[in-house]
């Protein structure tokens, strides 16, 4: 019983609760165990339900016809604990408990057993919200979203470790029975209060079973409403993929159209450039038309023109390549770079 109190980090053993210690002897009666209960927080915001736990063991020794109580509460404040308190304060309580030690273990169930029919109803309603907002994204309203499933993952891991444990409590109920028989064959209580108990555990055996069904029923919901969410997800994101692609369709063909354009007036260009290239030649000063012997002169100062052209060509040529260089270098390094991250990343 010891074991199940400990600091965690991180919510372990949610779904453990523990084997029932009962053991029997012609001098004594002993059990032990771990109940776990759901329990509200007083929060405003947030997660307002936690699953607590509380340790209870139980000797009566038959000689004396005394019964030890060790109490493990979960806070020092604990509900069962304040209960206890203040109804030991009644002296006919007192007479009763001492008349029938079984009773105290039917006190703890039955203050923490009714909190988990709201439990399931806070996490239903984050589902049924969750629920909503799907069916109105099937009606084309952007509802749904990751915070979405992320909402009924979070339910779903909430609800899957109840199983086991309202499990576990069946069991607890139904070694408590045993208990409470052989403190009823030892002859420490009168039959007709001993009776009582057995009533009560039994309709608490009942009541468990009804939440373990409800538990397990909103799961599989919960789990139907994921799916139903990533089905939604991934057609929005398939409907957002094929206008991606559509788009992408009219900038290709777009840039088709340019390219032919380009093209046409390149070659237009290239049909052209001989005739202005003759006509800027002629109509330079370095050549003169004679009347008197009708031809063409050419001026001695005609190597001017290779002597300025030439140069100036090499030098844009130059800058041309000395400019693709550092846009290469810079590429190079960039790429380095994120390769030399990527590498320590995966480091």
């Amino acid at each position: 019983m010891l074991s199940g109190f400990r600091d965690r980090v991180l919510p372990t053993e949610e779904a453990f609760s523990g084997a029932v210690r009962s053991i029997s002897t012609l001098d004594r009666s002993e059990i032990s165990y771990v109940y776990k209960y759901s329990e509200r927080k007083m929060l405003k915001e947030g997660n307002t339900w936690v699953v607590r736990q509380t340790g209870l063991y139980h000797l009566y020794d038959r000689k004396r016809a005394v019964s030890v109580f060790v109490i493990l509460n979960p806070s020092p404040d604990a509900k069962f604990k304040n209960y206890l308190e203040d109804i030991l304060r009644d002296r006919e309580v007192r007479s009763h408990m001492l008349a029938n030690p079984a009773l105290l273990h039917t006190m703890l169930i039955s203050t923490h057993l009714s909190t988990w029919r709201e439990y399931f109803e806070h996490h239903e309603t984050r589902l049924l919200k969750a629920d909503n907002q799907a069916a109105c994204a099937a009606l084309g309203e952007p509802l749904v979203n990751l915070e979405t499933l992320k909402t009924v993952r979070s339910v779903e891991t909430h609800l899957l470790p109840l199983e086991p444990v309202l499990k576990s409590l069946q069991k607890l109920l139904s070694e408590m029975k045993r208990f409470n028989s052989t403190l009823e064959t030892a002859q420490v209580t009168e039959h007709s209060r001993a009776m009582v108990i057995p009533a009560a555990l039994a309709d608490f055996e009942k009541e468990a079973a009804c939440y373990r069904e409800h538990a397990s029923y909103l799961i599989r919901r919960a789990q139907s409403i994921a799916r139903s969410i990533l089905d939604t997800l991934n057609l929005d994101s398939q409907t957002s993929t094929h206008c991606q692609s559509d788009n992408m369709f009219v900038l290709a063909r777009a840039a088709q159209e340019d390219s032919v354009t380009i093209r046409v007036i390149t070659l237009v260009t290239l049909f052209y450039l001989p005739f202005s290239f003759v006509a800027t030649i002629l109509g330079m000063n370095l050549f003169y038309f004679n009347i008197n012997t009708r031809k063409i002169t050419v001026s001695n100062e005609f190597w001017l023109y290779f002597v300025i052209s030439i140069p100036l060509t090499a030098l844009t040529l130059g800058c041309w390549k000395w400019k693709m260089w550092r846009h290469r270098m810079k590429h190079a390094s960039t790429t380095e770079e994120l390769i030399s991250r990527v590498g320590l990343d995966v480091v």
